[in-house]
C-alpha cells in the first residue's frame, strides 16, 4: 500500500498486477469509462444534476462511476494518450456533437436503408486512436469484473480468445489484431447522444458482437476466426475506406430500455425528476 498526495489530502493507493502491463506496480484508481464522459451528462438545470444510471436492479440519478483498481499510472497514461483524450473532444459534450458536425462536412458514400456511409479518410478523422479507444473499452469488459453503482460486479464480455493480443495491440507492441473488426455508427439522435452503455453481448445478422455506446458513438466488435467478409468490408479500423456509418438510433435505445426496466426499479429521486 503506497501513500500518494492528492489535493492535499493522502490517499492510499494499493499495489497489484496491472491488468495491461502484467507488473506488479502501484496501481490507479481506474475509470471504466472515461471520467470526463460523466461530466458531459450532468445536467445543470435538474435538482439533482448527477446523470441518470439505469442498471438491472436500481434505476437512479448518481454520481456513482464504474472504476477500481486497474491500471498502473504509466498505463492509465497510455490509455489516455492513445484513445481517450481524442474521443473526449469528438463525442456529444453536453452542448455539441463535434465527430457528427465533421461527418455532416462530408460526402457520403452509400446510402442504405436506414444510414448512410462516409469515409473516415475523407474527413480527417483519427481512426487510429478511434479504434484504440474503442478496443480499450471493450478489452477491459472482458478482463474484470468492474463494481456496478448499484452493487454487484458488471458481465465480463466474451471475446473468443482474443484479449492477449488485444492487449499486446494496446501495449503498443503489435497492431490492430486482425481477428477483430469493429463497425462503427454516429447516432442523430439526442437519446443516443446523451447515453452511456456499457459493453454487451448482443446477437446480429452477422453473428455475435458486443455492442457499447458512449455519448452518440456505437460500436459493434467482432472477433474470433469467423468472422464474415461482409463485416471485415465494412471494419472502421482495418477496411481501406474506414466507413462510419450515420444513422439514428433512437430505437435501439429504446428497446434496450424497455428490456432492462422489467428489472429495474425506479428510485423516488428519478421519479422526482421527471414526474
Amino acid at each position: 500500500m503506497v501513500a500518494t498526495i492528492t489535493d492535499g489530502r493522502r490517499i492510499l493507493m494499493p499495489d497489484g498486477l496491472c491488468k495491461l502491463c502484467k507488473e506488479t506496480k502501484e496501481l490507479r484508481d481506474s475509470h471504466f469509462l472515461p471520467k470526463a464522459m460523466y461530466k458531459y451528462l450532468r445536467g445543470s438545470a435538474n435538482k439533482n444534476p448527477n446523470p441518470v444510471i439505469v442498471a438491472r436492479t436500481v434505476t437512479s440519478a448518481t454520481s456513482t462511476q464504474v472504476r477500481d483498481y486497474a491500471f498502473c499510472a504509466d498505463c492509465e497514461d497510455r490509455l489516455n494518450k492513445n484513445g481517450e483524450k481524442w474521443v473526449l473532444g469528438q463525442v456529444w459534450n453536453g452542448t455539441r456533437f463535434p465527430l457528427y458536425e465533421r461527418i455532416q462536412l462530408a460526402v457520403h458514400r452509400h446510402t442504405l436503408s436506414e444510414s448512410r456511409t462516409y469515409s473516415a479518410n475523407d474527413v480527417g478523422i483519427d481512426t487510429d486512436k478511434l479504434g484504440y479507444f474503442l478496443l480499450s473499452v471493450l478489452w477491459r469488459a472482458a478482463i474484470h469484473e468492474w463494481p456496478a453503482p448499484f452493487g454487484g460486479r458488471t458481465d465480463l464480455v466474451n471475446l473468443r480468445g482474443t484479449e492477449e493480443g488485444i492487449r499486446q495491440y494496446l501495449r503498443g507492441k503489435s497492431v490492430f489484431p486482425q481477428n477483430v473488426a469493429i463497425v462503427c455508427e454516429v447516432c442523430t439522435d439526442e437519446l443516443s447522444q446523451q447515453t452511456l452503455l456499457i459493453p454487451t453481448e448482443v446477437p446480429t445478422p452477422y453473428g455475435p458482437a458486443v455492442e457499447m455506446l458512449t455519448l452518440g458513438l456505437r460500436a459493434f466488435m467482432f472477433c474470433g476466426h469467423r468472422i464474415s467478409p461482409e463485416i471485415r468490408r465494412i471494419c472502421c479500423i482495418n477496411a481501406p475506406q474506414h466507413l462510419l456509418f450515420l444513422r439514428d438510433g433512437r430505437a435501439r435505445i429504446l428497446k434496450y430500455y424497455a428490456q432492462i426496466m422489467r428489472t429495474s426499479r425506479e428510485s423516488k429521486s428519478t421519479s422526482a425528476l421527471y414526474g
